[in-house]
């Protein structure tokens, strides 16, 4: 990672508080996946481009332009891959304290070239973020937009085999039903990893997402994750719900790659 990078096309934002593509549970983070009313919106994939970087090792920072309605297909309505004429803007700056650099500064090269053990690492990363775009709103006979806003903090804490990271969402959507009423949402979750053995850890995570005039939702995963080989990996995991209409499931998951 460089001072100025720079991505264009398809790709996942670095605005997301924690990515869904790079968890360990099955189960993606609900403050990244809940949607308000008809705006199908919610933190994935997009298309648009992103100018990322580090500053002297500590500093993270992200902004971009994004279409803002994902990767699906080509808009039938527009005519084009947006489902409007406006594009969606984000910001998201983090500093890390303690620990390796962002940049993997920190890490001495033994005798002779090779990689050390990095060992355990004891360190503090916060980071603040924003979203703001409009997207298109399918109505009765009259399509129309819902501008809105998304912003939040995010903390993740390592101390030797612990992690403990989370995140708190806040947004404002002027008219996401098509019916021209404000809507508030908040989200956030909390999750703590811990290394058991190498090659096995532990998993507890509780999220919500509260939004006006809809069902509260939440969430209580728990799961182990088992790194059996190099590049197997086993996930043994339940996601229980005490409110809204989601239902309780249960996984057994095996990855792997050639």
């Amino acid at each position: 990672m460089h001072l100025v990078n720079l991505t264009f096309g398809q790709f996942e934002p670095s605005l997301k508080p924690f990515s869904n593509q790079r968890r360990l549970t099955h189960t993606p983070y609900l403050s990244n996946t809940f949607e308000v009313g008809k705006n199908n919106f919610h933190f994935s994939d997009q298309r648009g481009i992103e100018i990322d970087g580090i500053v002297k090792s500590r500093l993270a920072y992200a902004l971009g332009v994004v279409n803002g309605n994902g990767t699906g297909k080509m808009d039938t309505s527009s005519g084009s891959l947006d489902n409007n004429s406006t594009k969606d803007v984000y910001l998201k700056v983090g500093y890390k304290f303690g620990g390796l650099g962002l940049d993997g500064s920190g890490i001495e090269m033994e005798e002779g070239g090779g990689l050390p053990e990095t060992g355990l690492e004891r360190s503090i990363f916060v980071s603040a973020f924003g979203y703001y775009g409009e997207n298109r709103i399918a109505g009765s006979g009259l399509d129309t937009d819902d501008q809105f806003y998304r912003y939040g903090l995010a903390l993740d804490i390592n101390y030797d085999s612990i992690n403990l990271f989370g995140a708190i969402v806040q947004g404002k959507h002027d008219n996401p039903r098509g019916d021209f009423m404000e809507t508030l949402a908040t989200s956030y979750f909390s999750e703590a990893d811990i290394i058991l053995y190498p090659w096995l850890i532990g998993i507890l995570r509780y999220g919500v997402a509260d939004i006006e005039y809809e069902n509260k939702r939440d969430e209580v995963v728990m799961g182990i994750v088992a790194l059996i080989r190099t590049n197997i990996k086993l996930t043994v995991e339940g996601a229980l719900h005490t409110t809204g209409g989601d239902s309780d499931k249960g996984f057994i998951k095996l990855d792997f790659a050639l």
